[in-house]
């Protein structure tokens, strides 16, 4: 029975991957270095930590980083400004349990952002960090294409 799904998951996977090679699906262009790290299995593979070790090592190395995340499980949708790098600035059920998790372990050494349009986030991450040189983004925006946080 596996093999039966097993077979159907590459079928779909291999289409999916087509339209990404003929240009029917646009690929996303970042404006920032970005490492993605991340498949299409769900829980339990050791995304969260690897992430939480990559933004220590670049951290470690002086640089700026900026972690976007679904946050899945949260109940809130729009975008959730979990940490500035300074504080965490919203709660499991605003951003996710993960992305709080993520803030905690992770202090001062990364902006987190929970979104489920991350390419948007990205952008608007890009941006703030331009206006503020030590990614100390403000807590609350009325616009609904920004963060909140409570």
């Amino acid at each position: 029975m596996l093999g039966v799904f097993a077979s159907i998951y590459e079928r779909f996977i291999r289409r999916r991957n087509r339209r990404f090679d003929d240009g029917t699906t646009p690929i996303a262009t970042l404006p920032a270095r970005t490492i993605s790290i991340g498949n299409l299995t769900t829980g339990g593979t050791g995304k969260t930590p690897l992430v939480i070790k990559c933004a220590e090592i670049l951290a470690g190395r002086g640089k700026r980083v900026c972690i976007l995340t679904r946050g899945y499980g949260r109940k809130t949708k729009g975008r959730v400004l979990v940490s500035n790098g300074r504080e965490i600035l919203a709660g499991p059920s605003e951003a996710g349990d993960e992305p709080v998790e993520m803030a905690k372990r992770l202090g001062q050494k990364a902006v987190i952002i929970a979104d489920a349009d991350r390419v948007a986030a990205a952008g608007w991450a890009k941006q703030e960090v331009r206006r503020s040189r030590r990614c100390s983004f403000s807590t609350t925006h009325s616009s609904t294409d920004r963060p909140h946080a409570t």
